[in-house]
């Protein structure tokens, strides 16, 4: 919506989603948006919310969503996009003041590249156009950060940390990309999500990637967002970010994208990346997943909201050793936007896990006051009992029972006893067993000594 003068001069702007309502139900129809603080015209979704009320708008009244709270927020760099070779459009959280906006010297450009101008997007006010002095170059990954000269419109200054990577995109060949993770059978009101892998040392444009699923009647749909995948990137897709977002604590945010993906059949189906620009299509890869791709030792509820992810990016696609069920200590049965639990590691040596160092003193004097247990297994789809025994060789603390674990990872115990005790001084031994589904099983013993207690 945008409102001018008779001359035609912008006075005001609002590039509205539905997504701003604050539930499907309101987004269904029949639920005006609400500006909650008209006096912070520069902000977007934040600064809007669903009628709170019936019978679902307030024309001619006051909001009832209004509030008068102050913005202290700083505008933050989000992305940075190559328009052309010479003009870079920088993305940011919120709306940027005009005359702070067109300030060269609020921006620097690494390689160095200087900026010749600066000035807000014709087509929103979080968004500011930079024009370069000399072209970007192909191949080149550019670092680009602002300083606090950089103003929203309340005033705050731009934080001088931020920093966003922006390059020249290329055509990609095959495996350049690869499928790394996948949630096609998510718990019960939850979302599915596709996670993507750059693997290359190139830079990509999503606007030119499409998404089906190829098994059966082929459905799917272009990516379609012009934003950048570059080189050692993990991207994730899903119909609802918020949902993947709580559900799986340490997703990062500024990695999860909104698109509604193609159907994904809870028992196997197929997803496939394409690039398709100019009438030239390229398979960059396709996956063929089965619900059997699951550690073997779950059932089939187990299997409910647990993430299929790759062993090796290196590996086979539509090899079934190269796929496993996400560790259980992932934060949710799954990694999206990180490297994957289940990734191999290099595994060298017999020693399964590693004490370091092998004494705790659990005073809370923040010196050895846990102890620190890492772990290395040969390969992945391991399940671990990990426990505690003292000297006389009675367990005394459960740390895992079969619990699906990750190829690496680390444990923590503060000297706590299962009986709601602190461990007294003296000589204790960790135990670790682990089994896979193929039988293989190893253990493996570690004295450690209790020096001091609280």
């Amino acid at each position: 919506l945008t409102l001018t003068n008779a001359a035609s001069y912008l006075l005001h702007r609002v590039n509205y989603q539905s997504s701003w309502q604050e539930s499907s139900a309101k987004r269904d129809g029949g639920w005006s948006l609400e500006r909650i603080n008209p006096a912070l015209p520069c902000l977007g979704a934040e600064n809007w919310t669903s009628c709170p009320v019936l019978p679902g708008g307030t024309p001619g009244q006051a909001n009832s969503a209004l509030q008068t709270t102050t913005d202290t927020d700083p505008p933050r760099l989000l992305t940075v996009f190559p328009e052309d070779p010479f003009v870079l459009r920088a993305t940011f959280s919120e709306g940027i003041d005009r005359s702070a906006a067109a300030n060269p010297a609020a921006y620097k450009i690494e390689p160095a590249l200087p900026v010749v101008s600066a000035a807000l997007s014709p087509d929103s006010r979080n968004a500011v156009l930079l024009l370069l002095a000399t072209p970007l170059q192909a191949g080149v990954v550019y670092a680009v950060t602002v300083n606090a000269a950089l103003l929203d419109c309340s005033g705050n200054g731009a934080v001088s940390t931020d920093t966003a990577f922006v390059g020249l995109p290329e055509m990609p060949e095959p495996l350049d990309m690869v499928i790394n993770e996948v949630l096609f059978n998510p718990a019960t009101g939850g979302s599915d999500f596709i996670e993507l892998y750059n693997r290359s040392g190139k830079i990509f444009n999503l606007k030119d990637f499409f998404i089906g699923n190829f098994s059966g009647t082929t459905n799917g749909l272009y990516i379609g967002i012009p934003r950048l995948f570059l080189p050692g990137q993990y991207l994730v897709f899903s119909p609802s970010p918020a949902d993947i977002e709580m559900r799986f604590a340490q997703a990062q945010t500024n990695f999860l994208l909104n698109l509604s993906l193609p159907s994904l059949a809870d028992d196997a189906g197929n997803v496939t990346l394409l690039w398709i620009k100019d009438g030239v299509t390229v398979t960059i890869d396709s996956f063929d997943y089965v619900d059997d791709m699951h550690n073997a030792l779950f059932s089939s509820s187990d299997r409910e909201g647990v993430s299929l992810e790759r062993i090796r990016t290196e590996g086979p696609s539509n090899d079934p050793t190269n796929w496993t069920s996400a560790a259980q200590s992932a934060g949710g049965s799954g990694t999206p936007t990180r490297p994957n639990s289940q990734r191999l590691a290099q595994f060298s040596g017999s020693d399964l896990i590693t004490l370091n160092p092998a004494r705790l003193s659990p005073d809370f004097d923040g010196y050895e006051d846990f102890l620190n247990i890492e772990y290395a297994v040969p390969g992945p789809g391991y399940a671990a009992t990990i426990a505690i025994y003292d000297s006389q060789g009675l367990p005394v603390k459960r740390l895992a029972r079969q619990e699906l674990i990750g190829t690496t990872g680390a444990l923590r115990w503060d000297g706590d006893l299962d009986d709601g005790t602190l461990a007294r001084p003296g000589i204790y031994i960790l135990f670790l067993e682990i089994f896979s589904p193929q039988g293989d099983v190893r253990r493996e013993k570690k004295p450690f000594a209790v020096v001091q207690s609280f």
